[in-house]
């Protein structure tokens, strides 16, 4: 990871997060334009009761199109049933779907330990990760391309 790339977080159920480990879901879902360019890394927080991060995904492309055509042509790697996907989408003309491109865990950090030493609040939205946390993420997604770098930010 390239420390000139901003880095996300956003929360998600752990449902869908289980869909993501299991290499189902291949986009995550979104109703409004999150932001985000390919190659930018999303931090997920996975909500209550989990309440820790412990994953992050590298973005492709976001496609933007109506809710009905993503269902129709992408239903099998959305990760979600028909039901709450159109519950979730319903009163909206356009929806978003950032490409998961390379997904990684690592040791979970929970809720107390990240309000604790970083000041963490979970996201309502899609919101940029700053330091420090961004450097601990960074060596946990990136390893072996951060040993001995520090990052710029």
């Amino acid at each position: 990871m390239s420390t000139t790339d901003k880095m996300h977080c956003m929360s998600i159920y752990t449902c869908y997060v289980d869909e993501m480990r299991k290499g189902v879901k291949q986009f995550e879902l979104r109703k409004y334009d999150p932001n985000i360019e390919p190659g930018q890394w999303v931090l997920i927080y996975e909500t209550l009761p989990t309440g820790s991060v412990g994953a992050a995904f590298k973005a492709g492309d976001t496609l933007i199109s109506d809710p009905e055509y993503f269902w129709l042509n992408y239903r099998a790697v959305l990760g979600i049933d028909e039901e709450p996907y159109f519950k979730y989408f319903r009163g909206k003309a356009k929806s978003y779907a950032v490409e998961i491109d390379e997904f990684v865990e690592f040791e979970p950090i929970g809720l107390d330990e990240l309000r604790r030493q970083y000041g963490f609040r979970a996201p309502q939205g899609v919101v940029r990760v700053n330091e420090p946390l961004r450097s601990v993420i960074e060596s946990l997604v990136c390893p072996k391309r951060t040993e001995g770098v520090q990052s710029g930010l």
